[in-house]
């Protein structure tokens, strides 16, 4: 390292500090001190937006893309496991609006094959899926099985899963009589303005502004195509839309106010310092800003997190594609949040 990549470290350093002792709002981090830690990274894209008093603050995205050149504000982003809250969010204004309960079970309008012979199957309901309570492993094909099992009873124990998810989209989709993608425009990106958001790779979406992922090397990935709708993993979307999704959250926009504090309470406990709410993980007692909402993505070439304070009303938004990302987006918790550090004990 140099010794003016040294110094700039220094600096940040000291920043941090301030920056921990500062006002109750996130601090977005200096385009240098990003260069300066994407370079020793070797991170080709980040993307970061703050929300403060409730709106989208600032937003800032540095690097580059495949082309090689800048990458825009609008980048787009796989931002992989961040589509659940998207599907909680489109499952709960169902709810409100007293179309889709949370404690019916899901047998009534979907089984999967794999779990028809089992009776635990009626008993599995959304808010299973939701807690992640549903007894799966995250995917069947990494249980010994390689199919869709019970590994306990339906709210006996916490297992983090996107087969749950899979699970909700598929009886949604049955009870509506409508695609998850059709579901999701009318509920969630439509009504927010989320022009740029897709669930599955298609030829409408701009690839030349497509953030591609890369491994630890900073070797671009071979770009894999994800065609088919998940309601767990792989949306294609942008700081901007995240930020109009974030700003709905905060609105409690299309929940009736019982829907709203059902989806922030603790529902399941996975660990010490740590519960999953409707959709989100939750920390709770933290030191300055009380409590929080986080939700995070990780595939390969892929780090992403939004964490949102409810009660200042603030937030951000970090999205990265490397396999590294989850490095740099820890530093700039360190550097934006009062709790980061906190937040990243726990998590």
């Amino acid at each position: 390292m140099n010794l003016v990549k040294l110094i700039g470290l220094l600096c940040l350093i000291l920043t941090v500090n301030f920056a921990l002792k500062g006002q109750n709002h996130v601090q977005m981090p200096p385009k240098d001190s990003l260069e300066i830690w994407m370079e020793i990274l070797k991170i080709p894209t980040i993307g970061v937006l703050t929300l403060e008093n409730g709106k989208v603050a600032q937003t800032q995205v540095v690097g580059r893309l495949k082309t090689g050149s800048p990458a825009p504000e609008n980048t787009i982003f796989n931002v992989a496991s961040i589509t659940k809250v998207m599907t909680t969010y489109l499952t709960l204004s169902l709810v409100s609006e007293g179309k889709w309960d949370l404690d019916e079970a899901l047998y009534t309008y979907w089984v999967d094959p794999d779990v028809a012979d089992d009776p635990l199957h009626k008993k599995l309901t959304t808010r299973h899926v939701l807690s992640h309570t549903t007894g799966f492993v995250n995917w069947r094909w990494m249980h010994e099985t390689e199919k869709l099992t019970f590994d306990y009873e339906p709210g006996t124990a916490v297992s983090y899963s996107g087969e749950g998810y899979e699970y909700l989209r598929k009886a949604l989709e049955s009870k509506f009589d409508k695609t998850f993608p059709e579901l999701m425009n009318e509920f969630v990106f439509s009504p927010f303005q989320m022009i740029d958001s897709e669930l599955a790779w298609k030829d409408a979406i701009d690839a030349s502004r497509y953030a591609y992922p890369h491994n630890a090397s900073g070797e671009q990935y071979d770009f894999e195509e994800t065609t088919i709708p998940n309601a767990a993993d792989d949306l294609f979307t942008t700081l901007q839309d995240l930020g109009k999704f974030s700003e709905a959250i905060f609105a409690k926009e299309n929940l009736t106010e019982t829907i709203y504090q059902e989806m922030i309470a603790a529902q399941s406990h996975p660990k010490d310092g740590i519960d999953f709410s409707l959709g989100w993980v939750l920390f709770q007692d933290l030191p300055n800003e009380h409590w929080a909402l986080l939700a995070a993505g990780g595939d390969k070439g892929v780090a992403t997190i939004v964490i949102l304070f409810p009660e200042s009303q603030s937030g951000i938004v970090m999205l990265c594609n490397s396999d590294n990302g989850r490095a740099l987006l820890s530093k700039i918790m360190l550097y934006a949040l009062k709790d980061g550090g906190k937040i990243l004990s726990r998590f």
